[in-house]
């Protein structure tokens, strides 16, 4: 179809674009998965090859986050999200592109890409909640922990509710910059907002042998051996652990919770 429809961008848009509506759907009885699917590749065709050839029409970066989102859902090829990049390249200030591709980004493990994306929204005044708690999450990420403090803070400012996750980035805020009794009390909010489980009281006893209060340490570590911490063999590289592995008390409490 490609090679017979004449070299003009604009009808190459208007049945890309016929046929990306085509390729949405849903198989039913008017249409089966196989049309859905030659659709779908046939409109990937038409839009590159209508930005090919008109590269300066002010519709294109719609066109690239169309290809993107075409060339995701049906695996056409791995750097789908450069379609993101281009769409964006073309509207730098489009919020809800940046989005988009900071989902991409987290999920790919691109975290300063994700946080570049998140800082401009944040300077736009267009970041959303949840953005921002990720802005705060890549901020303890990479140690700037008095502007996360900042984010934390705004974000709780800003919410009509008390948001256990909010509570749950304080604790590992506090945890990581060494603010130990702030920390105790954010694990005590985010439990009493979300319930215990053995990783939040694993962390209180890192945080209670970080902070050399060992009987602390070691009921937390047991509270969270009787709920079922699922990672034992952590206990055998994580360095807050050295000086307790020769104790009598240790090797106890190790080999009634934690042994495979």
């Amino acid at each position: 179809m490609i090679v017979q429809f004449p070299d003009r961008p604009e009808w190459r848009r208007k049945l890309g674009l016929v046929l990306y509506d085509m390729g949405q759907r849903k198989p039913d009885e008017n249409i089966d998965r196989r049309t859905i699917e030659y659709a779908t590749l046939e409109s990937v065709g038409l839009l590159r090859g209508a930005i090919w050839l008109d590269p300066e029409s002010g519709v294109n970066a719609d066109l690239h986050q169309k290809l993107g989102s075409l060339s995701e859902r049906a695996s056409f090829f791995s750097n789908y999200y450069s379609e993101y990049e281009d769409a964006l390249a073309l509207r730098p200030t489009d919020a809800d592109l940046q989005s988009v591709l900071i989902a991409k980004y987290a999920e790919m493990g691109r975290y300063l890409d994700a946080q570049r994306l998140l800082d401009s929204l944040n300077k736009q005044g267009a970041i959303n909640f949840s953005n921002r708690l990720l802005l705060a999450a890549y901020t303890i990420r990479s140690g700037d922990y008095a502007r996360a403090e900042t984010i934390l803070r705004e974000a709780k400012d800003i919410s009509p509710f008390v948001e256990p996750k909010i509570s749950e980035l304080e604790s590992l805020l506090y945890q990581r910059s060494g603010q130990y009794r702030k920390a105790i009390d954010a694990y005590g909010e985010w439990t009493a907002l979300s319930g215990d489980s053995a990783s939040k009281q694993y962390s209180l006893a890192r945080v209670y042998a970080l902070m050399k209060d060992s009987k602390n340490a070691l009921l937390h570590l047991e509270t969270a051996g009787k709920l079922g911490f699922p990672y034992p063999r952590v206990l055998e590289y994580d360095p807050v652990w050295k000086s307790y592995r020769e104790r009598s008390a240790w090797k106890a409490l190790v080999g009634q919770y934690f042994s495979e």
